[in-house]
């Protein structure tokens, strides 16, 4: 990793500089508001997201600690960032979260996979009595509906068809979230995480973790990572394939 000394570092160099600007500025007026810098640079690095978009996003992320990078790709900018929630509760936090469009929903014609992306999602996760295998048991997704053309009633409609068949295949149920609403009902979206976690693993804790292991959610994500950091401290590039256990000369 030459000079660089954790992931963090090489990729706020790495991403600020392929930042506009103005971005670059959203990013220093975020750090004086007390957001992390690579909190601020991953957000607004992630599709259209504005200064008011990553400033709600970081107020969300706020609720876990220990936040650093854990993974991103580079050719296709996107970052995945871990943390852990107040009891220490293993959490990796996605902006831009990609999920495959089931084929049947794809465009006519199309030639290559379609993707659904969505603003936010929290994955949440149990680690084994080993302290080696984590799974996820759940994750929370938001959308923040802060663009007029969020409100044309054509994307409204196929907001309503995504939201379905999002919850349906891959378990996550979406919130959307406007600036007014945020503005005005902040405590409203914070109660909703915190009561999500509560209800969560009052649930999960009590499930054997080979029984969770095969739940359709472990088996449907499928982040694709290129440097992953290891528990001694190293990095290394992984497919996400490998870390599903799929040969990789298949």
């Amino acid at each position: 990793m030459g000079d660089f000394t954790t992931l963090t570092t090489r990729f706020n160099k790495l991403f600020f500089a392929k930042l506009s600007k103005n971005k670059q500025d959203d990013v220093n007026r975020l750090e004086k508001k007390g957001v992390k810098r690579c909190v601020a640079i991953g957000l607004l690095s992630a599709g259209r997201c504005s200064y008011q978009e990553a400033l709600m996003i970081s107020s969300i992320m706020g609720l876990f600690q220990d936040i650093e990078v854990y993974s991103f790709t580079e050719k296709v900018m996107s970052v995945c960032f871990s943390g852990k929630t107040h009891n220490g509760r293993l959490v990796r936090i996605h902006p831009q979260y990609r999920l495959v469009k089931p084929v049947r929903l794809n465009n006519l014609n199309r030639k290559q996979q379609d993707y659904w992306y969505v603003d936010l999602a929290i994955e949440f996760y149990i680690t084994d009595k080993s302290g080696d295998n984590d799974v996820v048991v759940g994750i929370w997704g938001m959308e923040y509906d802060g663009y007029p053309t969020h409100f044309l009633e054509t994307n409204i409609k196929n907001s309503y068809l995504r939201d379905l068949v999002i919850d349906t295949e891959y378990g996550i149920s979406l919130k959307h979230i406007t600036q007014d609403m945020w503005k005005i009902h902040s405590h409203e979206v914070i109660a909703n995480l915190t009561m999500f976690i509560h209800r969560l693993y009052a649930y999960v804790d009590y499930l054997p973790f080979e029984d969770l292991q095969s739940r359709p959610i472990n088996q449907n994500i499928a982040p694709a990572l290129d440097l992953v950091k290891n528990k001694d401290g190293t990095f290394n590039a992984v497919n996400w394939l490998e870390k599903l256990g799929v040969p990789l000369d298949i």
